[in-house]
């Protein structure tokens, strides 16, 4: 009778030029397991090692787990671990953001991987799989995203011993492809906030305000859905939440309060509606019960960027959107104001990210109201630049 070793014994060299010795065993059924490694530098100190692991019934590994039944509560708010230890150490994690990575592990990631033991999936499956959303037509920027998924997902793998080593750990993301955001030139934004102009370029003046209130301040739509009329006051508006279609009223991106500073044209705007809605969202049209469809209000901008004369093929060219407003207060203020004032403006916690808001071109504008004063303060005719008609 041929006599079949419990476990054998090999050595690998590291990339750090390290040699370590590993070890293979047979799980249940027999069939020979991946390699793992004894962390020792000796063939004595390895067999030393395994006999160990033998004589405590941990050699021979259990039954291993497939990835479907691994990611079974991933992402999902209320059951996964992975956000409870996220939180219970004072990170952020909101429930929409868990909502969008639990959708992709479910849509691109699962069909593939689950059925597979967690051992099974290789660096070289990863990256297959990797190419072929490319192929299937997914944007860089989506594929990157579930890369990053999975390479958490295996991390925690690991990190609980239930495989050696992330497979995703060396893989490098796609070429990063997303299209910069445009901005509005000085002029085009006088033009659309024209006073004298606002029932012809707007549906409605309060999509007027909307408009206005995130140029002037910077402020995210979520910021702008949620602002209350408690919070604006004469001088300035105090934003302390942000609002999500899905799960209501929330902190800010930042979990910060900040008070931004609003001239007295602004906040007369704003006093108006806070007599329409005296309680709740005040751009609201249920008497501030429920704050304006997101939908509703970037439409109603682009279709008063068309009544200017920038068509919406103009417009998806430029990439210009609703949060396009933050990267033109950000890069107009930009030298204007200390970074560190600048930043607590936009809510953006490093210089990475004021650099990333800043554009090339610069206006020579003054102080923050004064810059309010200036996107409606004149005629876009007589602030015609010479050749723009």
């Amino acid at each position: 009778m041929r006599y079949t070793k419990t476990f054998s014994i090999h050595k690998r060299t590291l990339k750090s030029g390290k040699k370590v010795y590993y070890y293979r065993t047979r799980d249940e059924k027999g069939k020979r397991t991946v390699s793992k490694s004894t962390g020792q530098t000796t063939k004595a100190a390895a067999e030393t090692y395994c006999l160990k692991l033998l004589k405590e019934n941990s050699l021979i590994p259990p039954k291993e787990e497939l990835f479907k039944d691994f990611a079974r509560n991933w992402w999902i708010y209320d059951k996964c671990t992975y956000i409870k230890g996220r939180l219970v150490r004072g990170f952020s994690f909101s429930r929409m953001h868990a909502d969008i990575k639990r959708m992709q592990l479910e849509k691109h990631i699962i069909p593939v991987f689950g059925d597979k033991k967690l051992n099974e999936i290789s660096e070289n499956l990863v990256e297959n799989w990797l190419f072929d959303l490319k192929d299937k037509g997914l944007v860089n920027s989506t594929a990157n995203h579930c890369l990053a998924i999975l390479r958490i997902m295996l991390n925690e793998a690991r990190r609980k011993k239930l495989i050696n080593e992330n497979p995703v750990a060396f893989i490098k993301p796609l070429k990063k492809t997303n299209k910069e955001k445009g901005i509005l030139s000085l002029y085009e934004v006088q033009k659309l906030f024209y006073p004298i102009d606002i029932n012809k370029t707007w549906i409605n003046p309060v999509y007027y305000t909307i408009n206005l209130l995130a140029a002037s301040t910077g402020m995210r739509l979520g910021e702008v859905q949620a602002l209350q009329g408690e919070n604006v006051f004469p001088d300035h508006v105090r934003v302390c939440y942000s609002y999500e279609r899905k799960y209501g009223l929330k902190d800010t991106k930042t979990h910060d309060t900040k008070e931004i500073d609003i001239n007295p044209t602004l906040y007369k705007l704003l006093a108006d509606l806070k007599i329409k809605n005296p309680t709740g969202y005040l751009f609201s049209v249920n008497g501030g019960e429920k704050p304006l469809y997101f939908k509703s209000i970037t439409d109603a901008l682009y279709i008063a960027l068309n009544n200017i004369g920038i068509t919406e093929q103009e417009r998806k060219a430029r990439n210009i959107t609703f949060h396009s407003w933050r990267h033109f207060m950000n890069t107009s203020m930009r030298g204007k104001l200390e970074d560190y004032k600048l930043r607590y403006l936009t809510g953006h916690k490093t210089q990475e990210m004021t650099e990333h808001y800043t554009h090339i071109e610069k206006e020579d504008l003054k102080a923050l109201v004064s810059f309010q004063e200036s996107l409606f303060a004149v005629s876009p005719e007589t602030a015609a630049p010479q050749g723009v008609n």
